[in-house]
C-alpha cells in the first residue's frame, strides 16, 4: 500500500494587497516548499522528500513601460531519502538579476513576468561532485483570491 502527503505553498510579494508597480527600494521575494512522505514495501520508494526555494529582491531601478530591474539572492535546497535520487540531495545558493513586470489580471488576480540571468553552485550533501550553474530564465507567476 503506498500513500503520499504532499504540501506546497507558493508566496510572490511582500503585501497585504495586490502590488500592480514597483518603486526604488521595494523588496520582493518568493518563497515555495514542497514535501511528501511515501509508505512502500519497496526500500527504494519509502521514504521522505523535500523540495524549497526562498529569493530575495532588491528594486534598483525603473526601467520604464512597467519594467523594474531586481538583483537577488536566493536558495534552493532538496533532500530525499529515496535511494534512487542521490542526485536530490543538495543545497543551491544563487545570486541573479532580473527585469521583472507586476501585471493586474483583474477581478483581484495578479501576475508578473520576469527575464534573468543567474549563477549558482549545486552543493550535495553525499560529497558528489559539485557543480557550477548559470542560468538564463523567463518566468511568469499568477495569483489572487478569485481563480
Amino acid at each position: 500500500m503506498k500513500s503520499s502527503i504532499v504540501v506546497g505553498a507558493l508566496l510572490s510579494m511582500i503585501s497585504i494587497s495586490p502590488v500592480f508597480a514597483l518603486e526604488r527600494g521595494d523588496t520582493p521575494w518568493i518563497g515555495w516548499g514542497e514535501g511528501s512522505y511515501t509508505d512502500s514495501s519497496s526500500s527504494e520508494e519509502s521514504g521522505f522528500k523535500f523540495d524549497g526555494y526562498f529569493k530575495q529582491g532588491y528594486v534598483v531601478s525603473n526601467l520604464g513601460n512597467g519594467w523594474f530591474l531586481v538583483p537577488y539572492v536566493a536558495a534552493g535546497i532538496k533532500a530525499s531519502e529515496h535511494s534512487d535520487e542521490p542526485w536530490n540531495n543538495r543545497a543551491e545558493p544563487w545570486l541573479g538579476i532580473e527585469a521583472r513586470k507586476p501585471i493586474d489580471l483583474g477581478n483581484g488576480k495578479w501576475g508578473d513576468v520576469s527575464v534573468g540571468v543567474r549563477a549558482g553552485r549545486y552543493m550535495y550533501f553525499d560529497g558528489g561532485d559539485n557543480e557550477s550553474i548559470v542560468s538564463v530564465y523567463i518566468g511568469i507567476s499568477a495569483g489572487g483570491p478569485n481563480w
